[in-house]
């Protein structure tokens, strides 16, 4: 029963999110459609090493240099941690591409990584990290 509460829980907080306008209007509604087929992707991506490499298009694309992430030394991706909600996952669909973004709260932090489904079965195609920090703090001497 377990396993089956995961991906409903996962599914219900993907799906929508809902914000007020103001007192005289009603909800606005973001609805992000996440693929039944990409939920049980993802949590497995997270899961199992070996699923996790097969499912990689490497070299990798990264945004913030020309370098590419490359398969010998990839270090595994593990489920999503808040870390005492200090850290917010968004998904964005379009046209059947999903983005992942993952923001630490103070914005120090981003990764993004997108999946797109190739032939029957989603890959990971793009995945960015980005350390915001450089330049925050002046060093005095």
């Amino acid at each position: 029963m377990k396993y089956l509460i995961t991906p409903i829980l996962f599914s219900m907080s993907l799906h929508s999110c809902k914000q007020e306008k103001n007192d005289t209007t009603s909800f606005a509604e973001n609805i992000v459609e996440i693929p039944e087929d990409f939920i049980a992707f993802y949590e497995q991506f997270h899961i199992d090493s070996v699923y996790q490499l097969e499912h990689i298009v490497f070299p990798l694309a990264q945004k913030t240099d020309d370098s590419k992430w490359q398969k010998d030394t990839w270090q595994m991706h593990k489920p999503f941690d808040s870390q005492d909600g200090n850290f917010e996952r968004v998904f964005d669909n379009f046209a059947g591409i999903m983005t992942e973004t993952i923001m630490e709260k103070n914005g120090a932090f981003l990764i993004t990584r997108r999946f797109s489904k190739i032939g029957d079965e989603y890959q990971l195609i793009y995945y960015s990290l980005e350390n915001r920090l450089e330049g925050w703090i002046d060093k005095e001497e």
